[in-house]
């Protein structure tokens, strides 16, 4: 093989960079307006990227090279056995902006392997009839990183009518493996899938900013796994046969193990069975087990049930220990049920849920009374001792205000989409999110520029929603808070606000304005005369939002 000169791969990582730095990170949306903003975002795509390019040196081999003479470029050719030539030899490798067919056959990688994928590769599988299949096989194998892999299934032509196993990525018993936004749809059986090789789990797993819709079953089962950290996934549409969830843990033995399971910002949508599933029953029997599962703000939108856990009742010889922790979940729109848990027979399971939001079919949010009340219904165990609800000290009810305000005076600061409270720098505390009507709600990690006030700007209330704040009659000056915490393209974004029938703005772009993940404020001074300061945001393109809001009595 020839070797490259120092000026062709100065060339190539030149143009490698660029296409990092320039390409769209953003996932595909969906016309649904309520599928509001997966979490991927520049801020990431710019970590990505230079993560990218730590991984691509000199000795990376890019698989274009290893094409045939006339090789194509519109995935209609089967290039299987080449691409697992390459991927057997060299340890890291960069697949080509373009898409390419593989075959049932799919990619096994070895240990110890880096693959990139650039900005335009996709993986597309050839029709196939087996009843199972992974275009992309991680069994058993220990430090692999994927990066920004995106594969299409064959569902909608699948040429077989049995089975359900034809998954995107699989890890049955793989160890230390990393997947960076990946992208699954159509697969026959599950976008990912994480189990055990015999009685051997899979160890230290890390899915980042996942995209996976419209996968037959599942698009993530998790069967066996000891260290699990999942973020920022979108699942979306898993439909066709059961269980038909966004995530979904279910054991096939009792000598499998759910342990040390970590997910942040999961936001599941429109599956035909439940958002996030765990399904316990087979671990039973086995003698002593012991779980570990933390989900962090939970959003699910219209899934049938939000969240569901189940087992069976115990067989006398086994139990299962450990906890189950639920922090700031928001269900929202669910046909059948926000939360169903049934953990019958497991009292040593602690099920706990921290901060609540239950919204009904109508997207109204339940009161605190009326949402400790259905969960209290909805999660049965042995004995109430094993299950613990706990709500926000602040949580949002009405917002108490002086009817004697004095000028310079906070009546009400508010952190729309926060589940807490927060002192920012100015003095002011602003209250978790409170006294709204409509909108969801989105939370991101990622720094904001301009700013020491990062938390304030990192969540947002989103579509198109209203503020009713009580205040004596008078003047106020009312300072908006925004900041761009998702899209990366001028124009994707445009909203109007307005203040007691004053238009603030209209059509505003906060990209256009200040750039990705920037403070921007708008301050408005108003009269209210009826005793409400009612603010009104109304999506042009996309959804509005708002960071943040305090009112200061004139």
């Amino acid at each position: 093989m020839k070797k490259m000169s120092c000026k062709t791969l100065v060339t190539s990582l030149s143009l490698f960079t660029t296409l990092l730095v320039f390409s769209n990170c953003k996932k595909d949306e969906l016309v649904n307006p309520v599928s509001h903003e997966p979490s991927a975002n520049l801020q990431l795509k710019n970590a990505i990227a230079a993560s990218n390019l730590s991984m691509v040196t000199s000795s990376s081999f890019y698989l274009e090279r290893a094409l045939p003479s006339g090789y194509v470029k519109d995935g209609s050719r089967d290039y299987t056995s080449i691409i697992q030539s390459v991927i057997s030899q060299y340890p890291n490798i960069v697949f080509p902006g373009f898409p390419i067919l593989i075959n049932d056959a799919g990619l096994r990688i070895p240990s110890n392997r880096v693959i990139t994928f650039l900005e335009g590769s996709e993986l597309r599988l050839k029709p196939s009839s087996k009843e199972g299949y992974s275009m992309i096989d991680m069994n058993l194998a220990t430090n692999v990183t994927l990066v920004s892999p995106v594969l299409v299934g064959d569902r909608y032509n699948h040429r077989g009518t049995t089975g359900e196993w034809g998954m995107g990525i699989s890890s049955n018993g793989g160890s230390n493996i990393t997947i960076l936004s990946p992208k699954a749809k159509n697969m026959w059986g599950d976008g990912i899938y994480i189990g055990s090789a015999g009685t051997t789990p899979s160890r230290n797993i890390v899915i980042k900013d996942a995209y996976l819709e419209y996968n037959r079953r599942d698009a993530i089962t998790v069967t066996s796994v000891i260290g699990l950290k999942i973020e920022n996934i979108y699942a979306a549409y898993s439909n066709g046969t059961l269980p038909m969830s966004g995530i979904c843990f279910e054991p096939n033995r009792s000598d499998e193990e759910i342990q040390d399971v970590v997910i942040s910002n999961p936001r599941t949508v429109g599956n035909l069975k439940a958002g996030i599933f765990l399904s316990l029953g087979n671990l039973m029997g086995g003698g002593h087990k012991k779980i570990g599962v933390t989900i962090y703000n939970h959003t699910d939108v219209k899934s049938k049930v939000g969240f569901k856990c189940n087992s069976r009742i115990s067989d006398g010889s086994s139990t299962i220990q450990g906890n189950l922790t639920l922090v700031n979940p928001v269900w929202s729109q669910n046909e059948l049920a926000s939360i169903q848990t049934i953990l019958y027979g497991i009292d040593d399971v602690h099920l706990i849920i921290k901060n609540p939001v239950v919204r009904n079919i109508n997207n109204q949010q339940l009161t605190k009374t009326e949402t400790d009340e259905y969960l209290n219904y909805k999660t049965r165990i042995n004995t109430s001792a094993y299950r613990e609800i706990t709500y926000s000290t602040n949580w949002p009810t009405a917002i108490p205000i002086s009817t004697t305000s004095t000028a310079g005076q906070v009546i009400a600061a508010i952190s729309a989409g926060g589940s807490t409270s927060f002192t920012a720098s100015n003095g002011i505390t602003y209250q978790s999110d409170r006294a709204f009507s409509g909108g969801g709600t989105h939370t991101t990690f990622d720094p904001i520029a301009n700013t020491t006030d990062d938390k304030l700007y990192q969540s947002e209330r989103f579509g198109t929603f209203n503020y009713a704040i009580p205040v004596s009659n008078g003047t106020y000056e009312v300072t908006l808070r925004f900041a761009e915490i998702y899209f990366n393209e001028l124009g994707r974004r445009k909203f109007d606000a307005i203040i007691e029938g004053s238009v603030v703005f209209s059509d505003l772009d906060i990209l256009a304005k200040v750039g990705y993940a920037s403070k921007y404020d708008v301050v408005k001074t108003i009269s209210v005369t009826d005793g409400t300061l009612n603010l009104k945001f109304n999506s042009a393109i996309n959804n509005a939002k708002l960071s943040a809001f305090h009112i200061i009595k004139k």
